[in-house]
Formats: structure tokens, C-alpha cells, sequence
């Protein structure tokens, strides 16, 4: 397992997010973001289609199935599969 810490993604607007990710290799199968919105819950919204206006410290999980390609899985639809939320602090 490698990691990688991208400064450009800081407050990235989904154009970026999605130039960045379409350069990964086909091996990379599993890839955890994290930023800051509006960029973020408007990639989620680019990829799925679903609406998600995340909140401090929340995270979503996405699916794509059956791409070859980085670029080809960020032209395909993906999947909500769940949003985990923080409790807030008073």
C-alpha cells in the first residue's frame, strides 16, 4: 500500500480532483480522498449523481464496478454506498 499527498487538491474544485484521479494506474483499486468542500461534495455529486453536503470530519463511500481505467470509471456512474457521521461537539 502506497500513499500520496497531493497540496494542489486543497480546496480543489471537481475538475481537478477528477485530473488528478484519472492519472492513477489501473492497480490502484482502492483510493481514500479527503479535502474540503465545496470541492468535495461536489465530486461526490459530479461521480454519483447524489446530492451530499458533508459536513466537518464526515465521509462517504463510493463504488464503480467493472472499469479497466481510472479514466474510464470517472466517466461511468458510480454508487453511494454509505455516509458516516460525526457526532457534533457542543
Amino acid at each position: 500500500m502506497s500513499s500520496e499527498v497531493n497540496q494542489e487538491l486543497y480546496l480543489a474544485d471537481p475538475e481537478r480532483w477528477v485530473q488528478c484521479l484519472g492519472q492513477l494506474s489501473a492497480e490502484q483499486r482502492v483510493v481514500l480522498c479527503v479535502g474540503h468542500n465545496p470541492g468535495v461534495s461536489d465530486l461526490i455529486y459530479q461521480l454519483s449523481g447524489a446530492w451530499v453536503s458533508l459536513e466537518v470530519a464526515e465521509a462517504v463511500g463510493l463504488e464503480v464496478r467493472d472499469q479497466t481505467s481510472w479514466a474510464e470509471a470517472l466517466s461511468a456512474s458510480w454508487t453511494l454506498k454509505g455516509r458516516v457521521r460525526t457526532h457534533k461537539i457542543p
